[in-house]
């Protein structure tokens, strides 16, 4: 009886103490689980509810979502359950290894602003774009037409224009003057009557004005074969004066500025590349704060301390899941997406598990894309590696460059887009190479080329180009990445359009030459049939003269010699 007194208060004290426990058991589990949790994610952590199995050794986690401590509201993923199976011993050493894991209902970045802007997107060296604006001007400036005034031919011709107005109206005038003064001797002469002794006077007068007129006659002459002969050395100085009309035009229409193909894939390239750079920055940001390495200072159990391993004894990290299923869904560039994957040794000392962390998502429908994250180190140490794969992922219509200068319009395609970085701390590099196989583009100049068949001819050129490679180096942080890109866009535009525009400027060269030879020739004839219809005036007025000034002097010695 004694017994029974004894043992039954014990019994009921047992009882209570088992109640209690199957009571609490779950919400303690649930405190310790959210602690352990913001813990090791080094983020708020929170679950809706718990579900144990102490007998299976597995977890239940359901309504799991991970924000940022600083901004609550900053959602960085959710998921509606989580199922843990745990390693029963290693439980028993205070360790905690998942053995496997699975989580599905997994969302992240849905509904987050994940897209790169333009205009914030990280740049590079803005010099070559200043190049490429410098070569619109000058392209622009070389097109201009000469001014043909401020040729040397046309300078030359102007002056020799008014040269030889002068000097024919000089020589017109000198032969009309003489042979008046010779028709007014004859008339003077003849008025004088037949008294030669009451006109002896005037008659010995006009034998000197004969010799002076003869004397003029002839210096008419001579004026005009000195006419013809400087008509040729003018001519000669008019042909050295086209001449160097070409040494004017080689200079200014010499060769063509070549297009910068660097500062071409930069001024095309780079807004629509750095903007992609700058979603995967953010991507890679939200990735590392969703899904941190914590630091070495992490602790899931125990107490503070010195662990000594002892010889034999293998050493175990305090937290280690060997491999975590993902079903979920996730956003990219707008697009909603169901994600499938695998992460494996996700633990907070990967020094004792002798692994990094691997992460492996891939989308199973819309567009294909596989990301693949290796996770090492803690703290400042940490390396991750992020490698991004969408073989077939569709680019919508998109403009190129700028519409107020150059600009590449691109059709709908399918794409090929890789991208690789490793981050180390704050620190980032990597390539991101970008292929469009079969591409249908359209270029557009008509702001930098004022003349609409010349646009049209650059632009049928430029749009030949019919596939787009493109490679970015991506250096600098994650915040602040520098950008440095090469495609075959710029090589291939530029090569395209220097051989349109050396064309182009040469037909312009040797058509406006001709146009100012053919201006010279034109005014060259004119002068010289006017010289030779003065010179031809000249010599009639020389012979006419001749022959009235022998008339005047036969007649003159008629009347003297008459008695």
């Amino acid at each position: 009886m004694r017994r029974w007194k004894y043992l039954v208060p014990r019994m009921l004290l047992l009882a209570a103490f088992v109640l209690f426990l199957l009571a609490a058991f779950e919400p303690i589990v649930h405190w310790s689980v959210e602690r352990s949790g913001e813990s090791l994610l080094g983020q708020r952590f929170e679950i809706g509810q718990v579900t144990t199995s102490l007998r299976e050794a597995e977890l239940l986690l359901a309504d799991i979502t991970v924000a940022d401590p600083a901004n609550p509201k900053q959602i960085l993923f959710t998921a509606e359950q989580l199922h843990l199976q745990f390693d029963g011993p290693a439980l028993r050493r205070q360790r905690v290894i998942v053995k496997h894991g699975q989580l599905d209902g997994f969302q992240i970045g849905v509904g987050a602003d994940l897209t790169g802007d333009a205009s914030t997107a990280a740049r590079g060296e803005p010099d070559p774009l200043n190049r490429s604006a410098r070569w619109f001007d000058m392209i622009a400036d070389q097109l201009a037409p000469i001014d043909q005034a401020q040729l040397p031919s046309t300078i030359l011709l102007s002056r020799l224009v008014s040269g030889w107005q002068a000097e024919r109206d000089r020589l017109e005038s000198q032969a009309t003057g003489v042979n008046e003064r010779v028709q007014r001797l004859r008339l003077y002469l003849e008025e004088a009557g037949d008294n030669p002794l009451r006109n002896l006077e005037s008659y010995q007068e006009a034998i000197a004005n004969l010799e002076t007129l003869r004397n003029d006659l002839h210096e008419v002459h001579a004026q005009a074969n000195r006419l013809g002969q400087q008509l040729a050395m003018d001519k000669e100085s008019l042909g050295v004066a086209v001449a160097r009309d070409r040494a004017v035009a080689d200079e200014r229409y010499g060769e063509v500025p070549t297009l910068d193909p660097a500062a071409l894939d930069e001024f095309l390239m780079m807004p629509e590349l750095s903007r992609q750079i700058d979603t995967l920055m953010r991507w890679v940001a939200w990735g590392r704060g969703a899904i941190p390495v914590p630091s070495v200072n992490s602790r899931i159990l125990g107490s503070s301390g010195r662990n000594v391993v002892f010889r034999g004894v293998t050493p175990e990290p305090r937290m280690l899941v060997e491999t975590l299923v993902i079903n979920g869904q996730g956003e990219f560039a707008g697009q909603r997406m169901s994600l499938q994957g695998v992460a494996k040794n996700l633990t907070n000392d990967h020094e004792l598990v002798g692994l990094p962390t691997e992460i492996t998502v891939q989308a199973i429908d819309g567009p294909t894309m596989l990301v693949h994250a290796i996770l090492q180190g803690q703290g400042d140490s940490r390396q991750d590696r992020y490698t991004i794969d969408c073989p077939s992922l569709r680019q919508p219509a998109r403009i190129l460059g700028d519409p107020g200068q150059l600009s590449v319009a691109v059709a709908p395609a399918e794409s090929h887009v890789w991208a690789r970085f490793d981050v180390r701390g704050p620190n980032v590099e990597g390539d991101l190479i970008f292929k469009q196989p079969k591409v249908q583009m359209s270029t557009s100049l008509r702001h930098v080329i004022d003349d609409p068949a010349l646009a049209h001819l650059v632009a049928n050129a430029a749009s030949r180009v019919d596939r787009l490679v493109a490679t970015v180096r991506v250096s600098g942080t994650i915040d602040e990445p520098a950008l440095a890109v090469e495609s075959n866009l710029g090589k291939d535009i530029a090569a395209a359009v220097d051989v349109v525009l050396q064309q182009e400027i040469e037909r312009r060269r040797t058509a406006q030459l001709a146009s100012v030879q053919d201006a010279v020739h034109q005014a060259w004839q004119q002068i010289e049939l006017q010289l030779n219809d003065v010179q031809q005036s000249a010599l009639a007025l020389y012979e006419q003269g001749t022959a009235d000034i022998e008339r005047v002097t036969e007649y003159i010695a008629v009347r003297v010699q008459s008695p």
